[in-house]
């Protein structure tokens, strides 16, 4: 079932749940970049999902070390928005990550 979305209000959470300290993390120490990225990247789709912006059944996340792929069946439109503010504002591109089948 969709849900309406407050983008604002789902940005808000994201950038809650990331904390200070990842941030900060990802000033001081270029070494831990792709982690710290990948950590945003997780945080980032479990608020989309627990948002039900995207269903878990229509998502399958992959993790290694240094990267994040992520493949959902639907990319709606305000899923697309929302990723798009995510990079506007934190600079992290995960458009490039997130693919429908």
């Amino acid at each position: 079932m969709d849900h309406p979305v407050n983008t604002e209000k789902a940005m808000g959470n994201v950038i809650k749940a990331m904390g200070d300290l990842q941030l900060q993390q990802l000033r001081r120490n270029h070494m831990k970049r792709c982690r710290a990225h990948t950590n945003m990247c997780c945080i980032f789709l479990n608020v989309l999902l627990e948002s039900s912006m995207i269903n878990m059944s229509k998502l399958v996340i992959i993790l290694t070390q240094t990267q994040i792929t992520a493949v959902a069946t639907a990319l709606q439109p305000k899923v697309e928005k929302l990723l798009s503010f995510f990079k506007q504002f934190l600079g992290i591109n995960l458009i490039g990550v997130i693919k429908p089948f």
